[in-house]
């Protein structure tokens, strides 16, 4: 396997070899404090704040952990800085103009429009930090360079000087050129490169022209930074440079990692640096997402101990979820078997028929047969089987009618177990759907825990299950799915209620009948998607902070009704001792 860290470094040296002394200086010891050097003495006032924002499309932060770029890792020294950064932790379709215009716009795609072309951005409710920035002051300027026409003729329309260039050694040149002599307050550099080779080739970490990508954006990093120093009133002036990418990149599923929140999206994954001689080194690390508990409770199927009193809640209105000839359907559910490697005769689980395997009532039915949970309706070529789920673990289970395609298909834990074909029967019937306990059965062993009962009046694809089925709580904001749930019963909160609450509003809520029986619980399962908060989300920089952030170096308090989504990060000042 290549040494990817030594081509890395092969290529450092290589391409430092091209620059002055000056610059291979720079790039072995820290940037200049001048704070250090003239604290106190200087006039450094808000006026005299300015930004340095660089932009770079396609860069995966943990790629810069994986290889410690030389510039980047001088520049931490004096950052408030992430590898973990997210692009966007709210859209599910993530999409490189999305990431743009959400570092530009500091909002959501639900304000400014964006899907997968800057074109369609709404900057009359969006409008840019620039564009707000000048309208609170006149005399504010700024300038920018880009490979990009769209990004000029949109997020970059109101910059006072901006050129779009034919690449990024141009954008370089043209920011280097700029920052010598201006007097603006912001300079942005738009850099592509990393995307271009990361599209053509891959984001991989052991892809050698994507790496030598990235040395080569380190390389333009110093030189950037090499510029900014050297400018002639640089110790009486208040620089940040804001570092950062637009969006990550696709790599090769790692089967190791179990992480199914935003955090082990490898597209959403970017870096983010806060960098000034003034701040002191501050890393924010990703929060452990593995250590967060599946927890509530759900329904408890005691059917070896309770008998014909087991458990059970029925829909009072019998036409809901019924699934006509040419209608397909998808039904997911959690379970968990409390006896280790029990083995049961046809426990029912859910039930839309009188009985079950009954070929003269049109329905359909989920039981537990052989340690494994088992779908029957009429017109379908056999039942179908999941794998092995009486191991006391929790497991989901989704089972997909598709008229369509013809094919009836279960899955467990997101992976296929079993299909057939799926016919066209009618499984209409005036029967009230039933969870648990079914009147009239004869089983009398089992003893099983179910929760998050979803049924969607469409046919989830293969990708699909894999994507949301694990979801502990589908909402509008996480599933495209969400308005296709005919009825939806998480159950988590319903302990000590007589009804099993319906947050789909569509079928009802179902009453329980004979004993009402829980389990609670509070674990980690590796495909199962917690309900995780937000907040989670904003424990490391997102795009849309970068605005906040820039309002606030200029000294600029933003307005409540800009209905800007990020938050404000404080810079990690040093404190002298004199």
């Amino acid at each position: 396997m290549l040494n990817m860290r030594k081509i890395f470094e092969n290529f450092k040296v290589s391409a430092l070899m091209t620059f002055s002394i000056l610059v291979l200086s720079s790039c072995n010891k820290d940037f200049p404090n001048l704070l250090k050097e003239d604290y106190g003495s200087t006039d450094v006032s808000i006026s005299k704040n300015k930004v340095l924002l660089v932009v770079v499309d396609g860069l995966r932060g943990e790629v810069l952990t994986d290889l410690e770029p030389e510039n980047l890792r001088v520049i931490a020294r004096n950052a408030l800085y992430t590898n973990s950064s997210l692009a966007d932790y709210a859209t599910e379709n993530f999409t490189q103009a999305i990431g743009l215009a959400n570092l530009f716009t500091g909002v959501h795609p639900d304000v400014h429009k964006v899907s997968s072309d800057l074109g369609s951005i709404d900057l009359q409710a969006a409008p840019t930090f620039v564009t707000r920035l000048k309208a609170n002051d006149s005399e504010f300027t700024s300038e920018a360079y880009t490979t990009s026409a769209v990004v000029s003729s949109t997020l970059l329309k109101d910059v006072d000087k901006k050129e779009v260039v034919i690449n990024d050694i141009e954008v370089v040149n043209k920011t280097k050129s700029t920052i010598a002599t201006t007097e603006s307050s912001l300079v942005i550099s738009h850099l592509s490169n990393p995307y271009v080779i990361g599209e053509a080739n891959s984001y991989e970490t052991n892809d050698i022209k994507y790496v030598e990508a990235i040395g080569q954006l380190d390389v333009q990093v110093g030189e950037l930074i090499n510029a900014l120093k050297s400018r002639t009133n640089y110790a009486n002036e208040n620089w940040v440079v804001i570092l950062t990418s637009s969006i990550g990149g696709e790599i090769t599923a790692d089967q190791s990692n179990t992480d199914n929140t935003v955090f082990g999206k490898s597209i959403q994954n970017t870096f983010t640096y806060f960098y000034s001689p003034k701040f002191g080194r501050k890393y924010i690390a990703k929060p452990s997402t593995k250590t967060i508990p599946f927890s509530g409770a759900g329904m408890r199927l005691l059917y070896s101990t309770d008998g014909v009193q087991a458990m059970a809640a029925r829909l009072d209105d019998a036409s809901k979820l019924n699934i006509a000839g040419n209608e397909s359907a998808t039904i997911t559910f959690f379970f968990k078997q409390n006896v280790i490697d029990q083995v049961n005769n046809y426990p029912a689980l859910f039930m839309k028929r009188p009985k079950f395997d009954d070929g003269a009532v049109p329905g359909w039915q989920v039981l537990m047969s052989g340690g494994k949970a088992e779908l029957g309706h009429n017109g379908s070529g056999k039942k179908l089987v999941t794998k092995l789920i009486n191991d006391g673990k929790w497991h989901v289970v989704t089972a997909i009618i598709d008229r369509t395609n013809n094919r009836s298909k279960i899955y467990t834990d997101g992976e296929l177990s079993d299909e057939t074909n799926a016919g066209t029967s009618n499984l209409t019937n005036t029967f009230p759907l039933m969870f648990g306990r079914h009147p009239g059965s004869e089983y009398n062993t089992g003893d099983f825990t179910v929760c998050n009962f979803q049924f969607y009046n469409i046919a989830f694809s293969d990708e699909d299950v894999r994507k949301y089925s694990g979801l502990a709580m589908v909402k509008p904001d996480n599933s495209p799915y969400y308005n296709n749930l005919q009825g939806y019963w998480p159950m988590y909160n319903d302990n000590g209620k007589a009804v099993l609450t319906d947050v789909s509003g569509k079928a009802g809520n179902m009453t329980i009948i004979n004993k009402s029986s829980w389990s609670t619980f509070d674990e980690l399962v590796p495909f199962i998607i917690p309900d995780i908060n937000e907040s989670t989300f904003k424990l490391v920089p997102n795009l849309i902070d970068i605005p906040l952030f820039i309002y606030q170096w200029f000294g600029v308090l933003p307005q409540e009704q800009w209905q800007l989504k990020g938050q404000a990060w404080t810079p990690p000042y040093k404190v002298f001792e004199y």
